[in-house]
Formats: structure tokens, sequence, C-alpha cells
């Protein structure tokens, strides 16, 4: 079997997690881990940071962290949540690019912050959204510019599909900006 041109890139996906419940975490990471895998990507999934940590923001561990928060046992949540975003931060260094599911009205603040990381790397952010796209957030739109904003996952795999291998690893449409 012939490898395919996306063998051995390395994704992330972004999108919210705490404020959403563990299946809305899940299914859309889920179609994306199936998709890029097929293609031979490797995608590193916040959801299951536990297979290689231990850590996680989902099931067990999320109840976990919400206890800690609702008994006011800031310094032992804090201790387990740094780690959790040195994972994902350092999951966003390690990808090529990432792919980022923004709802309208569910707060993302990690999401945010993550996608900026990423752009202040100068890598490629493909964001979709559950609105129109001339409803997205103007900041969100300019930041990871609005070609790379799609209403549908479906859209973003069709526009992946006509890139090339080194589109996606090095961002040279902006080097040297």
């Amino acid at each position: 079997m012939d490898k395919h041109k996306f063998e051995g890139i390395r994704a992330y996906s972004i999108g919210a997690i705490e404020s959403v419940s563990d299946e809305e975490a899940v299914v859309w990471r889920n179609i994306v881990n199936d998709k890029l895998s097929k293609w031979g990507m490797m995608v590193f999934d916040p959801t299951k940071k536990n297979e290689f940590s231990g850590l996680n923001e989902i099931g067990e561990e999320r109840k976990q962290l919400n206890n800690l928060k609702n008994e006011g046992k800031w310094d032992e949540f804090n201790k387990i949540f740094k780690k959790i975003m040195h994972i994902d931060l350092r999951s966003v260094d390690h990808s090529d690019f990432v792919i980022a599911y923004m709802p309208k009205d569910i707060p993302v603040f990690g999401s945010v912050h993550e996608i900026v990381e990423a752009r202040r790397q100068k890598k490629k952010v493909f964001v979709f959204t559950d609105c129109k796209k001339h409803e997205v957030n103007s900041w969100l739109l300019t930041l990871v510019g609005h070609e790379n904003v799609f209403e549908t996952l479906d859209e973003i795999f069709n526009h992946l599909e006509t890139l090339e291998p080194m589109q996606l690893m090095y961002n040279v449409d902006e080097f040297g900006e």
C-alpha cells in the first residue's frame, strides 16, 4: 500500500472541554482522529492525554478537578491543572498544524490560548464553527486568516486534500513576516 502524502504529519485538536459534556468534547475529535489517522497523520488529542500522562480533563479526572474547585482546594487544583496545561501547550508545540472547533456561544479560554500559541509559532490553524462565517469573531477571523475558517469539519477535510504536505508542515505563506 502506498503511503499517503500526509504520512507522518502531526496535528492537534483544539476545542472546548471544560464547558461541554465529555461526549461533546470527544465526538468531533474522534472524527478528526479517524480521518487524519487514515491519512497517516499522528493526532494529538487532549481528551486522550491519560494514554501517555495519566492526566485527563474528562471522565473521573474532570469530577476530581471539579471537586477540588468546589471545595476551594486551589493549590491542589492548580498543581494538577498546570500539568494539563503544560501537556496541551506542548502538544501545540509538537504539532505541524491544528484543527480547532470554536463554537459561537461556549467559553473556550484554553482553546484561545492554544490558538494564539500556534499562531505565535506561525502554524496553520484551521477552524470550524457552529455559525455562519460572517458571524465568527473578527479577532479569530484575522488571527487564523479568514481563508482558514470553515462552517463544517468536512470543509476542512476537503481543503486539506488540496494542500501539499509542505503547506501543513511549514507555513510558507507567512515565512519571514
